[in-house]
């Protein structure tokens, strides 16, 4: 485990807009910190998958390369990687685990409604945490 909970952070984003607000939610905490970005594609257990894989894996690099263009003057201390797993956050939240790192993510746009749908990751990191997990407002 790192000394400050801020030193390495899980930065988990789902398009190359989110990437983009993500990022400058990120900018005005950024402390020098390892920054792993991170792209979750959801493999549907034994079901057929929601997207074609090689689509889903460009759609993941374009968002990992946007967050990383955003905060281009750190890119040095900037990792991407995608993941795979039935449920992103517990995907995102093994990776922060494993990595000894903490959770920063930004709440996404959407009424009960959407989230009703596509589920609640911001729910999900918070009551499933088994490491510090960070919430930061949505930038103006």
């Amino acid at each position: 485990m790192v000394d400050n909970i801020l030193d390495r952070i899980v930065v988990p984003v789902s398009g190359e807009d989110d990437a983009v607000k993500t990022a400058k939610a990120v900018a005005p905490y950024f402390n020098g910190s390892e920054i792993i970005a991170v792209y979750v594609i959801e493999k549907a257990g034994g079901a057929p998958n929601k997207a074609p894989m090689d689509a889903a894996e460009e759609h993941g690099r374009k968002a990992l390369d946007a967050f990383e263009e955003e905060l281009a003057e750190h890119s040095d201390k900037i990792k991407k990687e995608i993941l795979f797993g039935s449920e992103v956050a517990d995907t995102v939240l093994k990776e922060a685990e494993d990595r000894g790192a903490t959770v920063v993510f930004v709440a996404r746009e959407g009424g009960r409604f959407i989230r009703l749908l596509t589920g609640d990751n911001a729910i999900s990191f918070v009551t499933k945490n088994r490491i510090p997990v960070v919430s930061l407002p949505r930038p103006e």
